[in-house]
């Protein structure tokens, strides 16, 4: 009998997307190759412990952990100190991404535009902040005790690109997601139906292949593996 290789699926998490999480692991367990693959679900509980023993038995290590704790490089590295293969992302990508004002300085330096922004922490005063959104205008976005405010985009459209492998990277797309919402907010993205997507997206030949360019730079520039989107 063919031996399967064992694939410890991880989600669930303390951070505030652990519902998201739990959805999109029943989508990876359903799609998992059967044949190929004996699938072990490890749920992280909302408010526990890492169940860790789960880890040992499997052959390689398939996170699904949204947000904090799962994306900003915290699972991954624990993952690196036990010696365990995994997919996505490694240690420095996830860091990277997860922090939008270092993302933004990233693109920028591989000559990628980006909008303008500025970053606040705890210690930024209020006046510094009074005058960040005095000088990017109206209407802004903020999240979190260390926030990315940033200048809004007038009429923007949510163009999407997948990214597939380690380098040379198989880039798709565009495909263009169509907000339910005012903008593609965290209730537009997960609430009831989510927003439809529209594949491939209704732009020239042009722009598709500057925006696939431009998100096979980014992949390079955030040393980005396995599978992302831009």
């Amino acid at each position: 009998m063919k031996k399967l290789l064992k694939v410890a699926v991880v989600y669930g998490g303390q951070g505030g997307e652990h519902e998201v999480s739990v959805a999109s692991a029943r989508n990876v367990l359903t799609a998992i190759d059967p044949k190929r693959f004996r699938a072990i679900p490890v749920r992280i509980p909302k408010h526990g412990r890492f169940p860790q023993a789960a880890l040992a038995k499997a052959d390689v290590i398939f996170p699904i952990v949204h947000g904090t704790g799962g994306e900003d490089g915290a699972l991954q590295g624990y993952l690196e100190t036990l010696g365990k293969p995994y997919v996505g992302c490694g240690v420095y990508a996830s860091a990277a991404c997860m922090h939008k004002g270092a993302t933004k300085r990233v693109l920028r330096d591989a000559g990628i535009p980006a909008a303008e922004s500025v970053t606040v922490r705890p210690t930024t005063s209020a006046h510094e902040c009074a005058a960040a959104a005095k000088r990017l205008g109206y209407p802004l976005f903020r999240w979190d005790n260390r926030a990315l405010i940033e200048r809004a985009v007038p009429h923007a459209r949510e163009l999407e690109i997948a990214i597939l492998g380690n380098g040379p990277h198989e880039i798709a797309g565009p495909g263009e997601i169509i907000p339910t919402g005012e903008f593609y907010d965290y209730q537009a993205k997960y609430g009831g139906e989510g927003s439809p997507m529209q594949i491939p997206a209704r732009i020239s030949k042009r722009l598709a292949e500057t925006l696939r360019a431009a998100s096979r730079t980014a992949a390079e520039a955030l040393e980005i593996e396995g599978l992302a989107r831009v």
